[in-house]
């Protein structure tokens, strides 16, 4: 029976049991793809018919779960079913993303890899479920439940992109029997003042009211004749603005932006105290105009991770893998293949 995870920092140097549950051997993974309707898998969502009224300042929606503080929830992903013989990959994306930023790498990961790759939501992001606080120790146990739980894997390749990678990274010092590689997306061990003034973007957001009587086009036209006045650099905007959506009939945030402005202290704290490393290989790849990995972060890094290498993406900026996608993999798929 899987164990439950201890949601304090004690948690993370704890040795958890399991039972063996390989991919190469598990049919209940195999049944579990072969089930999941056009590569979509757990959304989280309960379906309604009613289009009720959403509010901003509100956690929860008509239509996704919400969970207490500390207590796992469920992660809605996106599959691509490859060779059981390969380790799955999983790709988590970072703060006001989804998976669906992800889906075109991931067709041509699992194209060049042959691996499952399978794309996550994480809490109060896409379609995963709502809950209270992010701590990147609650955002682990989020993963761990869709792993062992969900997934039923014993071991798997992790790419994590900035808010994902910090959770990939405490992931894999605390689990490391889990995690055969982990790429890290332009995000350190040391924590960096951000360049956006994420406080300053979910208050314009949750300022902004939705016409559920015109179309997502002009809902999303609308939004952005609001923000460009706080969110300045076009492409955020852009990005931004792609979590607009309809969903059940109302246009509506994808994220929960409660949960994300209730949260964000904890999203840009320094990684917890872990008296711990993983020896498992390891790719930081830094965006060439991004300030996230510095030179002087490596004693830091090689700390948590004595085998980090880190590979630069010349003329990326944070968003290393968008902006330069041809690139990004031919750095990132390399390490994947290898033995």
């Amino acid at each position: 029976m899987t164990l439950f995870i201890r949601r304090t920092l004690h948690s993370l140097l704890r040795v958890v049991v399991e039972q063996p549950c390989s991919l190469r051997r598990n049919a209940a993974l195999n049944k579990k793809l072969k089930g999941v309707s056009a590569g979509t898998g757990s959304s989280g969502i309960e379906s309604s018919s009613v289009c009720q009224h959403f509010s901003t300042s509100s956690s929860t929606t008509s239509s996704i779960s919400t969970h207490p503080l500390k207590q796992a929830v469920k992660l809605s992903y996106d599959v691509i079913e490859g060779s059981p013989e390969i380790s799955p990959i999983i790709i988590l994306h970072g703060v006001f993303g989804s998976k669906s930023n992800w889906s075109t790498l991931t067709k041509k990961i699992h194209k060049e890899t042959q691996a499952t790759v399978i794309a996550a939501d994480l809490r109060n992001h896409g379609n995963s479920e709502h809950g209270d606080g992010m701590t990147l120790e609650v955002m682990r146990d989020d993963l761990l439940m869709l792993i062992r739980d969900e997934l039923q894997i014993d071991h798997c390749t992790l790419i994590g992109h900035s808010l994902g990678g910090r959770v990939a990274m405490v992931t894999a010092l605390s689990q490391p029997h889990l995690i055969e590689k982990l790429v890290v997306v332009d995000v350190s061990t040391v924590s960096s003042k951000s360049i956006f003034n994420f406080q300053q973007f979910i208050s314009a957001m949750k300022s902004v009211q939705f016409n559920q009587n015109t179309s997502l086009y002009e809902n999303r036209k609308s939004a952005g004749k609001e923000l460009e006045t706080v969110i300045t650099e076009a492409g955020i905007l852009q990005f931004i603005l792609t979590n607009v959506i309809e969903r059940e009939g109302c246009i509506q945030w994808r994220f929960n932006l409660h949960g994300l402005d209730t949260g964000l202290q904890d999203i840009l704290k320094e990684l917890p105290t872990i008296d711990a490393t993983y020896n498992g290989p390891v790719l930081f790849v830094k965006g060439g105009k991004s300030q996230y990995i510095r030179k002087e972060h490596l004693p830091a890094i090689k700390q948590f991770f004595p085998t980090a290498a880190i590979s630069t993406v010349e003329g990326a900026g944070h968003f290393v893998h968008s902006e330069k996608p041809k690139q990004f993999l031919e750095t990132v798929v390399p390490f994947l293949k290898s033995s």
